[in-house]
């Protein structure tokens, strides 16, 4: 239970963003942004447009430089969509 709890993050005591992986990986649930759909932490983009342009097949470092983040933030989100989302 506690680490639902430390997955969330609260505003005048309502739980109003969620971490599904934890606070340590930057996707987050917030259902003010994209209609809840899980995004990058401070971007906006969502982990499903993330993942369509890497299965039309663009390379993950043209989809960093599109969305001006990291590589490693792109396989994250990558990663996450396999893992949990899928």
């Amino acid at each position: 239970m506690s680490q639902a709890v430390d997955q969330l993050e609260y505003e005048q005591d309502l739980a109003t963003r969620w971490f599904p992986v934890g606070k340590a990986v930057p996707i987050v649930v917030d259902p003010r942004l994209s209609t809840g759909l899980p995004t990058i932490l401070g971007r906006g983009v969502t982990v499903l447009a993330i993942r369509k342009r890497f299965k039309a097949g663009l390379r993950i470092e043209f989809i960093a430089e599109d969305f001006e983040m990291e590589p490693s933030l792109v396989e994250t989100a990558l990663q996450y969509w396999e893992q949990i989302a899928a």
